[in-house]
């Protein structure tokens, strides 16, 4: 499990990235599944969406460690 500290430095490191050139992108994703991650957020007071941010780039970069 990761530590408060931990995730705050990746939610912040996310926040720097949305400084760089984004994209504007629409995903469907199962009604459940949004609103965990909206409550996750929510419980760690961050924005929903910069929490899937953090999720995505924490699971790629797992994907291209193996």
């Amino acid at each position: 499990a990761m530590t408060n500290k931990e995730f705050e430095a990746e939610v912040i490191a996310a926040l720097d990235a949305a400084k760089q050139r984004q994209k504007a992108i629409s995903i469907k994703l199962p009604e459940a599944l949004l609103e965990r991650t909206r409550e996750e957020a929510k419980r760690r007071g961050v924005p929903y969406q910069t929490l899937i941010k953090v999720l995505l780039e924490r699971s790629l970069d797992r994907l291209g460690a193996a």
